[in-house]
């Protein structure tokens, strides 16, 4: 099987989908534990769970990965504006926010997405076709 990515390449996904794992995670943590129950925290949590889901289908090199980090962003950037609104400020949830940038830039800079589309029509196809056959 023709494999799209080199090795940079996807040890770079892997680098960069863990530590997205990791800060993603650390949101999570610091939600659950100054959480009050209000609607807004629930909102947080599901914004943060997007983001580690979007850093896990990185880290297997998934063609979904880059519109879940998009997504992800957007809402992590909404998240911070609520959060600034309220006069709270969470620096982990500002190191998650430029860090969703910072790693989108990278990945479209070094061509990532086309090679994960690639990858994916290509085990497609190759699925397609030992459908019939076995």
């Amino acid at each position: 099987m023709d494999n799209h990515l080199s090795k940079s390449q996807e040890s770079f996904c892997e680098n960069m989908g863990l530590f997205g794992v990791l800060i993603s995670a650390t949101c999570l943590g610091q939600t659950f534990f100054f959480m009050n129950l209000h609607w807004l925290a629930f909102t947080f949590i599901a914004i943060y769970t997007l983001s580690l889901i979007g850093f896990i289908l990185l880290m297997k090199k998934s063609h979904l990965a880059t519109t879940v980090l998009i997504v992800s962003s957007a809402l992590v950037f909404g998240a911070e504006l609520m959060m600034l609104v309220s006069l709270v400020f969470s620096l982990v949830l500002l190191i998650l926010f430029i860090y969703l940038v910072v790693t989108l830039f990278l990945v479209y800079g070094a061509g990532i997405p086309m090679a994960l589309k690639q990858k994916y029509f290509t085990e497609k196809a190759e699925e397609d076709n030992w459908a019939g056959k076995i």
